[in-house]
């Protein structure tokens, strides 16, 4: 009897490790869909208004990102410069671990050209950050779409087979 618990135990752990990281392929989808529209709105933005760019971050209505915002902020506060505060503040965006590196420094690429040139300047650094962020969201939907499924099923047989030495 303590054998077959033990082997739905393992089985359903390992059901549930492969489904995690489906979930996390899912997240950074998710993730990329909203920065690509944090993206446009700050480009809008400057289009549009003769707003600085903290007063831009300030008025976004982007629920997802108002703690990184006002993690922004507070580093501003602090006396940091704009890049160090827009680094500084990318913990609140991965807190869950979802974002791998490659990901972190496309969004600093994009901090680091913010407010440093020209309105004409400062559309194009919003054009190119989009771009990539496109591409980069078509690849991780691609990849969710044909790993999802797999994950799930190897986390399962991962767990069955775990449990089948056990007994």
């Amino acid at each position: 009897m303590i054998k077959i618990f033990g082997f739905l135990i393992l089985s359903l752990c390992g059901a549930y490790a492969g489904l995690l990281k489906s979930n996390q392929l899912k997240n950074r989808v998710d993730f990329y869909d909203k920065y690509i529209m944090f993206i446009t709105h700050i480009k809008v933005s400057v289009s549009f208004s003769a707003d600085i760019l903290e007063e831009i971050l300030q008025k976004a209505d982007m629920p997802y990102f108002d703690l990184y915002c006002a993690r922004i902020f507070e580093n501003l506060n602090n006396g940091d410069p704009f890049y160090d505060s827009w680094c500084g503040a990318l913990g609140t965006l991965n807190k869950d671990g979802f974002l791998d590196i490659k990901d972190l420094n496309l969004i600093k690429d994009f901090g680091k050209g913010l407010g440093t040139s020209d309105i004409s300047g400062q559309i194009s650094c919003c054009e190119l950050a989009a771009a990539k962020a496109e591409a980069a969201y078509k690849a991780y939907k691609e990849e969710y779409k044909n790993k999802s499924k797999l994950y799930k099923i190897l986390g399962a047989a991962a767990g069955v087979a775990v449990g089948l030495m056990m007994i």
